[in-house]
């Protein structure tokens, strides 16, 4: 039975859409809230003892905790299927070892860490939008590895893809130059983190392709599985960045500090809160729209999400008075949009939802489809999306 079944698929869309905008906002949002210091340092604009939670990493633990939350589905799902066992026996793989999930699971807790530094130094928008150079990663990384070709269209569509991309990568970079003396330094540094993460979350990609498509894992098997994974692996991860020298409170992130801000600020609790809820909601949401929708909604969905995280730091801005969480209108911004404009072509057209002349047939291309859709009686294998972490269609704007 699908997920959600009662559920109309426009109310899931709808959901998937909020949820996945939430995320992407409260994610920003946090590193621009000041809050109170373990050791009473002021940083930035903030009030006297505060300073931003500049803590990408402590939100990777966040994620995966939000990710873990899925095995309650995968738990409720096995107990529902006992129950309901028919005497002929069960034709579905087993599962893989649970050490299968810990090389994809490093792999995200990388790209989303990375992810997180660069969106320190760039906008919500313009961060949604890189994240789209996953698919071109995707792309290169399926022919290299997987053996894939691609068709001259896919290569067309990936090539608008990078073209927009850098339209709205020089946006951002003559954004801050007119704005700083950094020079444009700020955004480039932002820019390279972010697409870095998307090479990551390309490369876990390719690994959930390789270790676990033979055995057909549910969805929600392989995103709660990382999550756990995540949750151990941040666990050292934070230990060993509270130990080495840094700028956050004498270390390169602090664990305690964190953990204070969390405790003293409501602002930073309820948006780590929101984080973690927007999370699991749309992971949830997000399974069950790949199965209900077809690629042009989800092609559509997601260039809302874009559009809406970029109206809503507009709305911060102009109607909300806040320099801190929004964001200005420029004479770049029309650059940023061609650029958005752009990515949706490529987008809808790396889809099959627009042909051109050219197109050819198709062949074995180099897109990635990866782990089993959690409907039982379904023999395909749909992608599946995480909130910090692109799809494989592209789906990412």
């Amino acid at each position: 039975m699908p997920l959600l079944p009662h559920v109309p698929a426009w109310a899931v869309a709808a959901v998937m859409l909020l949820t996945g905008s939430l995320n992407t906002l409260s994610k920003k949002a946090m590193f621009e809230t000041c809050a109170p210091s373990i050791r009473g340092h002021t940083r930035g604009d903030c009030p006297s003892g505060e300073e931003p939670f500049n803590k990408p990493w402590t939100q990777n633990l966040a994620m995966f905790l939000g990710e873990s939350m899925l095995l309650l589905l995968v738990l409720y799902k096995n107990r529902r299927r006992q129950r309901h066992q028919v005497s002929e026996p069960n034709s579905r793989p087993s599962p893989p070892p649970v050490y299968y999930f810990a090389p994809p699971a490093a792999l995200d807790l990388l790209g989303t860490g990375f992810s997180g530094i660069g969106m320190n130094f760039i906008s919500a928008s313009v961060w949604q939008m890189m994240r789209g150079s996953i698919v071109v990663f995707t792309a290169i990384l399926s022919v290299f590895f997987l053996g894939r070709s691609m068709r001259r269209s896919k290569v067309f569509a990936v090539s608008c893809t990078v073209l927009g991309l850098t339209l709205v990568g020089t946006s951002s970079v003559l954004d801050t130059r007119a704005s700083s003396s950094s020079g444009g330094w700020g955004s480039i540094i932002g820019i390279s983190f972010t697409i870095l993460g998307q090479l990551c979350g390309a490369a876990q990609m390719i690994t959930e392709e390789r270790l676990l498509k033979a055995r057909r894992c549910p969805s929600s098997l392989v995103v709660g599985m990382e999550g756990l994974w995540g949750i151990g692996s941040m666990l050292v991860v934070l230990t060993v960045m509270s130990w080495i020298p840094g700028g956050d409170n004498g270390s390169y992130e602090n664990s305690r500090d964190s953990l204070y801000k969390l405790e003293h600020s409501k602002a930073v609790f309820t948006l780590m809160l929101t984080y973690f809820l927007s999370i699991s909601v749309f992971n949830l949401c997000g399974m069950t729209v790949s199965r209900r929708l077809s690629s042009v909604h989800r092609t559509m969905l997601d260039s809302l999400r874009t559009m809406l995280v970029w109206i809503a730091q507009l709305s911060a801005y102009y109607i909300g008075g806040s320099s801190r969480y929004g964001t200005p209108w420029t004479p770049h911004s029309w650059l940023q949009f061609a650029g958005f404009v752009v990515c949706i072509f490529g987008t809808l057209m790396y889809n099959d939802v627009i042909s051109l002349p050219f197109g050819d047939v198709r062949t074995d291309e180099a897109s990635v489809a990866l782990i089993e859709d959690d409907d039982d009686e379904s023999s395909s294998m749909p992608s599946v999306e995480t909130a910090d972490s692109g799809d494989t269609e592209m789906n990412n704007y």
